[in-house]
């Protein structure tokens, strides 16, 4: 299955040594076909082809250790480790899972959550980069020998780090992680995939306020603690609460903190965020709760004004929402699991790293190419329609092999996500995409997350736009069990468009997957 993997090393130097090496008397002239858009990667692997095309007899480790010895010196054997683990990796975990199928056995590559969680993972490079000092550090005073450590390291390992930082940001989203004026927006559990309760929030504005309306909904009202009443109360920190971050200077430092209990009941600062921590430098007055019952729980009401804000950028600014629920004679992780909920496309973030709020926009702005991406505006009809969205299946007469259904606890951004089940064949979810322009280029993305997805031909969840018969669909899919995550992909469009372009997600196979916050934003 074809993938650009961009940044990892495709080592092989002692798999193609051994391989040549032990068919040599088989062989009477050998192709090494080694195409990459970084030379660097693949020296060695070129290297020791040539040393044992030259010399069928070449003892291949005495060759591999004659190099790694010349090049570094006293730090050769921990530099050894550094290149035979990437051809570990690389053979075994990323070009090494061939499957059969009926044209025959392909390679299945490990989707982006597989390369970057679990096998080039943070740990994992924090490993190589380890031995590389280690190495660097035995040269002592061969200055030559620590310097090309430290070059090969940089060279081998830099673009495997961009790219898993690459993959971070993509997972985060913070860079196109907004809501608008009206628009009810959920919070997530600040750890887990499942909601046991939702919180919703709404951010209405008037001449003088914003209003930010917190909706909590609860079904042990009679359980809520909510002890500690006098305003400004540091202690209000044990209750139930919800809170509210601005930082309306946009600067992403200095910020607005105000949380209140269910009974309303108030404490609010001006705070500093420094390096993984922050401190408050004031108090803020400009804002005043409301707080009540409603069918399902509790509310409260910021309303802040727009005075005491002060300069603010017109068009939006930086925020986040947060909950802690607290219940009482109830204890967490027995009686519930999750106390803490926060607005944001990944869990375990603290509420006050203000460079990874989202922004509250406050202009309109043109139709998204993808209407409906959070799935929250509609039900679905007649078994195949969801608003702008068909829902195709290809198991047409057994409805019940393929159920799909909107999620209303697992989910990423509108209170809902698409849930759909397969015991096999094709299930998409596809609309027309208006508004793409002919020539330029953009990215299509959405959350999934899914359970026992057999890995297969064309099995598991994957993008797709389409123009006519041709169109973009990228490989691999989604398949296995991964919590929730962010697929995106890049394409530009024909010269000339057709009159009708679609968008496609398409989930083949057994299994469960579930979508959500579903965009094509122009790049």
């Amino acid at each position: 299955m074809r993938k650009d993997l961009p940044g990892i090393p495709a080592m092989a130097h002692n798999r193609i040594g051994n391989w040549y090496k032990d068919r040599s008397d088989r062989i009477n002239g050998a192709l090494l076909e080694c195409e990459t858009d970084y030379w660097i990667f693949n020296y060695l692997n070129c290297y020791i082809f040539l040393r044992v095309a030259w010399d069928n007899s070449a003892d291949v480790k005495a060759v591999l250790d004659e190099h790694f010895e010349r090049m570094f010196g006293k730090g050769a054997a921990e530099m050894h480790k550094v290149y035979d683990e990437l051809e570990r990796l690389w053979c075994d975990k990323v070009v090494g899972d061939t499957m059969d199928t009926p044209i025959g056995p392909l390679t299945r590559i490990p989707v982006d959550i597989e390369l970057w969680n679990t096998i080039y993972s943070p740990k994992k490079l924090a490993e190589l980069s380890k031995l590389v000092d280690t190495a660097a550090k035995k040269c002592g005073s061969d200055k030559e020998a620590a310097e090309r450590c430290r070059f090969m390291g940089r060279q081998l390992l830099t673009p495997l780090k961009e790219a898993e930082q690459l993959f971070r940001r993509n997972q985060d989203s913070i860079q196109d992680w907004s809501c608008r004026l009206n628009e009810k927006i959920f919070l997530r559990p600040y750890h887990l995939d499942y909601n046991e309760v939702n919180t919703a929030v709404t951010v209405k504005e008037d001449p003088d306020n914003f209003v930010f309306r917190f909706e909590c909904e609860e079904p042990f009202m009679d359980k809520v603690k909510a002890d500690y009443t006098p305003n400004g109360s540091w202690d209000l920190f044990r209750d139930s609460v919800v809170e509210l971050l601005i930082n309306q200077t946009g600067d992403r430092k200095h910020y607005i903190h105000a949380i209140a209990n269910s009974k309303g009941y108030l404490n609010s600062w001006n705070c500093e965020f420094g390096i993984d921590q922050y401190k408050t430098v004031g108090t803020f007055s400009g804002v005043k709760t409301a707080a009540g019952k409603w069918d399902k729980g509790w509310f409260v009401e910021f309303t802040v004004s727009k005075k005491a804000l002060g300069k603010y950028n017109p068009d939006g600014f930086p925020v986040n929402f947060a909950r802690n629920r607290v219940l009482n004679g109830m204890v967490r992780g027995k009686d519930y699991k999750e106390n803490f909920y926060h607005w944001g496309p990944s869990p375990g973030r603290s509420f006050h790293q203000v460079e990874r709020f989202g922004v509250l926009k406050l202009k309109k702005e043109a139709p998204a190419i993808v209407r409906d991406g959070d799935f929250t505006e509609n039900t679905i009809k007649r078994t195949h329609v969801l608003g702008p969205w068909i829902i195709w299946r290809s198991q047409k007469k057994n409805l019940e092999n393929q159920p799909v259904e909107l999620d209303e606890r697992i989910f990423i951004t509108g209170g809902r996500s698409v849930h759909m089940k397969s015991t096999g064949g094709k299930i998409g979810l596809l609309q027309e995409a208006k508004g793409l322009k002919p020539g330029r280029k953009y990215r299509f993305s959405f959350f999934v997350r899914t359970k026992d997805i057999k890995p297969g031909l064309n099995q598991g969840v994957a993008p797709r736009v389409g123009w006519n018969n041709n169109g973009m669909r990228p490989f691999p899919p989604v398949s296995g069990t991964h919590p929730w995550h962010r697929v995106s992909v890049d394409f530009k469009t024909p010269d000339k468009l057709p009159d009708k372009s679609w968008i496609y997600v398409w989930f083949f196979g057994k299994g469960e997957a579930w979508v959500d916050h579903v965009s094509i934003t122009e790049i």
